[in-house]
């Protein structure tokens, strides 16, 4: 059963970026990290989602705790990607991957209310 990055036993490595040293929080970067690892994908399908994550979410919101991306965060990281030459197709999965982490962290794992 996959658990929340906060419980998971690699919480506490030192190479896992999920929660931040100093506040605690959650950081975007290592929570999707986690996210495309626990899911029962095809190895093509991981390929893409690791790929996605790695070009075009975690660049510009990695960093960020899971909190803090709001609908404005996510308006600007969208035309972000199109201005630096993000195919809008490619813009379009890249924002369907998000959407769908950002849906586990508040469904699943009730990191966000």
């Amino acid at each position: 059963m996959w658990r929340p990055p906060a419980a998971s036993s690699t919480a506490n490595d030192p190479d896992n970026q999920v929660r931040d040293k100093e506040t605690g929080e959650v950081q975007l970067s290592g929570y999707g990290k986690e996210w495309i690892a626990h899911r029962k994908l095809q190895r093509r399908t991981r390929e893409n989602y690791e790929d996605l994550f790695r070009l075009h979410i975690e660049p510009i919101l990695g960093r960020l705790p899971l909190g803090a991306i709001k609908p404005q965060t996510i308006r600007s990281w969208r035309g972000k990607l199109l201005a630096g030459g993000t195919t809008e197709p490619q813009a379009v999965k890249a924002y369907s991957l998000l959407r769908a982490i950002l849906n586990t962290a508040v469904r699943e794992d009730e990191i966000l209310k």
